[in-house]
C-alpha cells in the first residue's frame, strides 16, 4: 500500500512539472581574429593589421524562448532573438516568433526586424 501511494505521488509530481511553463536563455558568440596584409610576403609591413571581427560563421546572438500552457490543450510558444556584433557592440537583426499550438494544428506568427 505504501509503495503504491509513493508511486502515485511521484507520478503526480512529474505530471504537474510537465504542465508548468519554461523559459530558456541561449546564445552564441561568433568571434574571430583576422589579419589583413596587403603586401603579403613582407613580415615587417606597417600596413598589416590584426583585429577582432564578428560574424564569421553564423553571427552572434542572444535569445529567450519559452512555452506556456494555456489549458484545454492550447500552448503558447515564444522566441525573441537579438543579433549583435562583438567587435563594435552594434545590434543586428531582431527576430521574434509567436506560436499557438492546439490538438488540431499550429499557428506561427513570425516577425523579423532589422535595427
Amino acid at each position: 500500500m505504501k509503495k503504491s501511494l509513493l508511486a502515485l505521488a511521484l507520478l503526480g509530481a512529474f505530471g504537474a512539472a510537465s504542465a508548468q511553463s519554461s523559459v530558456t536563455l541561449y546564445g552564441i558568440a561568433d568571434v574571430n581574429v583576422q589579419r589583413s596584409d596587403p603586401k603579403a610576403g613582407t613580415a615587417s609591413d606597417p600596413q598589416a593589421t590584426t583585429g577582432v571581427a564578428s560574424g564569421y560563421q553564423a553571427g552572434s546572438r542572444l535569445g529567450v524562448r519559452g512555452t506556456e500552457s494555456l489549458g484545454g490543450g492550447l500552448n503558447a510558444i515564444f522566441t525573441l532573438e537579438l543579433g549583435y556584433n562583438i567587435d563594435d557592440g552594434s545590434r543586428g537583426q531582431q527576430t521574434t516568433a509567436s506560436t499557438v499550438t492546439t490538438p488540431t494544428g499550429t499557428l506561427t506568427i513570425p516577425a523579423v526586424d532589422r535595427l
